[in-house]
C-alpha cells in the first residue's frame, strides 16, 4: 500500500499552460504635449514695463498659456506701453492688485477675474478672446474693449461691486459679420452677485454689439427700487445682433435706461417666460433727440408679454415693432413717429395690447 502510495506521488505532474498565453498586448502611442497653464508673478522690481522679464518672478513673463498674476506688495503698476502686443491665457488680482495700464493690446483668451478695487485703463485695446472676464470690482478705462471669438465662446460678465466703464468702445462680436459666440453678460440670473446698481457709463462711451454678438442685461435691484444704466454725454448703444432686456421682475421694480439705444437688430425686452418694465429717457446732457432709434428693414423690436415699455421718444425708420402674447404695453411720454416702419400692437392671443400716447405720435409710410 505504501509502495503504491509512493508511486503515486512521485509522478511527475504535467504542466498547465499559462493563462495568460494568448494574451492580447495593446501597442502604445505616444500622445501629443499637454501645455499646462503656469502662473506667472508680477513683482515690478525693474520697472513698470510689463515687457520686462525682471519685473516678473523668476524672469518669466507670461506667454499665450500663461496667467498673469498681478499682486498688490509689486513695487510697481504694470504698464504694457504702445505698440507693445501681447497674448496670456488669463489674469488675475492677488493682495489686492494693482492698477494695470494697456496703452497697447492684452489677448486674453481662456479667464480673467478683476475682482479689486482697482482700474483697468490706458490708451490701447483688451481684447476678450476667448473664455470669460468676470467683472465685480474697480473700474474699466483702457480704450477699447473688444469681445471677440476666434477661438471659443467670449463673455464679459459684470457683476455686483463693479464700477464704471469709461471706455471709448466697447465692441460685442466681430465687424466682418461672422456668426460668433460672444455676449456681454450684465450680471447673471442664475448667479447669486446680480448687479444691484447701475453700471455707469462714461462720456463718450459707445457701446456697438455686432452681427452674431448679443447683450444680456439681468438686473435684481429689489422690490420697489430702480436701476439700470446710466448713460454719460455722447454715451450710445448701437446693436446690429441682438440685446435681451432679461431680470427677474420684482413689485414696481423698473429697468432704468438712460443712455441712447440704437436698434439695427433684434431688441428683446422680456421674453415669452418673463416680463420686465423698462424706462428709456436721454440724459440731461446728452445731444440725441431720441431715447431709441430704429432702422434697417430687418431691424425687430419686441416687448413681451406683461411687459411695459416708457420712454421719451421713440422713432421707428424701418424694421417691425410689436408686442408679443398679452398685455404687453407701450408708454410714450415724449413722441413716437414711423416713417416708414411697422407697429403691431399684438393679437398674438386675442388679448388687447395697449399704446397709450401722451404726447405728439407721427406715421408717415407707416405699416400700423
Amino acid at each position: 500500500m505504501l509502495s503504491f502510495l509512493g508511486s503515486l506521488f512521485s509522478k511527475t505532474k504535467s504542466k498547465k499552460p499559462s493563462k495568460f498565453k494568448n494574451r492580447f498586448i495593446p501597442n502604445l502611442e505616444t500622445l501629443g504635449e499637454r501645455i499646462v497653464p503656469a502662473v506667472r508673478f508680477w513683482n515690478g522690481s525693474t520697472s513698470v514695463d510689463w515687457t520686462v522679464a525682471s519685473n516678473w518672478d523668476g524672469n518669466n513673463p507670461p506667454g499665450a498659456f500663461d496667467v498673469a498674476s498681478i499682486d498688490g506688495g509689486a513695487a510697481n503698476a504694470p504698464v504694457l506701453y504702445t505698440g507693445a502686443t501681447r497674448s496670456i491665457s488669463g489674469i488675475s488680482l492677488t493682495n489686492g492688485g494693482k492698477d494695470v495700464t494697456i496703452n497697447g493690446t492684452l489677448t486674453v483668451d481662456t479667464t480673467m477675474f478683476w475682482d479689486a478695487s482697482k482700474t483697468l485703463g490706458g490708451s490701447g485695446s483688451l481684447c476678450i478672446d476667448g473664455g470669460t472676464f468676470h467683472w465685480t470690482a474697480g473700474n474699466i478705462s483702457v480704450a477699447t474693449v473688444r469681445i471677440d471669438d476666434a477661438q471659443s465662446n467670449a463673455y464679459l460678465k459684470i457683476y455686483k461691486g463693479a464700477g464704471s466703464l469709461t471706455s471709448n468702445n466697447v465692441y460685442v462680436g466681430a465687424s466682418d459679420n461672422s456668426s460668433l459666440v460672444v455676449k456681454l453678460i450684465i450680471s447673471d440670473a442664475n448667479n447669486a452677485d446680480k448687479l444691484t446698481s447701475n453700471l455707469v457709463l462714461g462720456t463718450n462711451t459707445v457701446i456697438t454689439v455686432y452681427y452674431g454678438g448679443t447683450v444680456e442685461f439681468h438686473h435684481d435691484n429689489g422690490s420697489n427700487t430702480t436701476g439700470g444704466i446710466v448713460g454719460g454725454t455722447n454715451s450710445v448703444i448701437s446693436n446690429h445682433g441682438t440685446i435681451n432686456f432679461l431680470y427677474a421682475d420684482e413689485a414696481g421694480q423698473t429697468l432704468q435706461i438712460t443712455c441712447p439705444l440704437s436698434n439695427y437688430g433684434d431688441i428683446n425686452f422680456g421674453s415669452s417666460t418673463q416680463a420686465v418694465k423698462v424706462a428709456l429717457a436721454l440724459p440731461a446732457s446728452s445731444p440725441f433727440d431720441e431715447a431709441f432709434l430704429q432702422s434697417g428693414s430687418s431691424a425687430t423690436t419686441t416687448l413681451w408679454a406683461g411687459s411695459s415699455l416708457t420712454a421719451t421718444d421713440i422713432v421707428v425708420e424701418t424694421g417691425l415693432f410689436q408686442t408679443a402674447g398679452s398685455a404687453g404695453t407701450i408708454y410714450l411720454i415724449g413722441n413716437l413717429t414711423f416713417t416708414g416702419g411697422t407697429l403691431l400692437i399684438g393679437v398674438t392671443d386675442g388679448n388687447l395690447q395697449t399704446l397709450d400716447v401722451s404726447a405728439d405720435c407721427v406715421f408717415s409710410g407707416a405699416t400700423v
